[in-house]
């Protein structure tokens, strides 16, 4: 587990990694028409596909923001100065957590919205992402991040080699089954991991169902309110299609 002064200063470092991260997405979803016109018909900007990643990227923005207000309150910029003043000193801990974030965003980004149902997508973004930060434990994060990586490397790898049409050739959301597997796996592997290290199991849930509950509630709000189409509409997403125009 990390100590209270590393884990303030590598907190420091990696809300400005975040904070960056979130105004470069920022600057590439301000490209994108929030206005449009088709047939001669001008939309709406709530329908503009800008406004996912706009909500986003801010609310990645206001966390980074939030996260290095309390790094420096709690002595974690002083830390960090102190760090660089003394190069013998320096560790491993912020390289590793910048890793850790930096693969979750590319991961997510490139590799899982593109080929992966977008509810499966965004709620293994967030179990690993809470999971390696939550319980601030070296261990937790590394195993997370080992099975994430794994998790997307594996969905890249299919659809690169071509092996994800022959699947899908035969049942249509075959590559989302997998992908539903992965998330399986890396919850049951995080939460043994949880009970092995003596953490909370009351912390375990509540990652869970925050895992569950953001893009549950989300999702629909923008495809079925905001009329905002979904990056992959997979299985998942067509689960809520039958929920959503069975109940209208």
């Amino acid at each position: 587990m990390m100590q209270g002064e590393k884990l303030r200063r590598a907190d420091f470092v990696t809300s400005i990694v975040l904070i960056a991260f979130s105004l470069w997405v920022l600057s590439e979803t301000l490209k994108m028409p929030m206005r449009d016109t088709f047939g001669g018909v001008q939309n709406v900007w709530y329908v503009s596909p800008a406004l996912f990643p706009l909500f986003i990227s801010i609310a990645l923005c206001v966390f980074g923001i939030i996260l290095l207000a309390h790094s420096i309150r709690s002595g974690g910029f002083r830390s960090f100065i102190t760090l660089v003043q003394n190069r013998r000193a320096m560790r491993w801990d912020g390289i590793v957590r910048f890793g850790a974030i930096l693969l979750a965003l590319a991961g997510y980004v490139y590799l899982s919205i593109p080929r992966t149902d977008f509810f499966l997508a965004t709620a293994t973004f967030l179990f690993y992402f809470l999971s390696a930060f939550h319980f601030d434990d070296d261990a937790i994060m590394r195993r997370a991040a080992a099975v994430y990586a794994l998790t997307i490397g594996t969905v890249y790898l299919i659809f690169a080699t071509g092996l994800a049409g022959l699947l899908n050739s035969g049942f249509v959301y075959t590559t989302d089954v997998i992908a539903l597997g992965f998330l399986v796996g890396l919850i049951v592997t995080v939460r043994s991991l949880v009970i092995s290290r003596g953490r909370s199991l009351q912390q375990f849930r509540i990652v869970t169902l925050i895992t569950f509950v953001v893009p549950l509630f989300l999702l629909p709000v923008f495809r079925y309110f905001l009329r905002v189409p979904l990056p992959r509409e997979g299985g998942i997403i067509e689960i809520m299609h039958i929920i959503y125009y069975g109940l209208r």
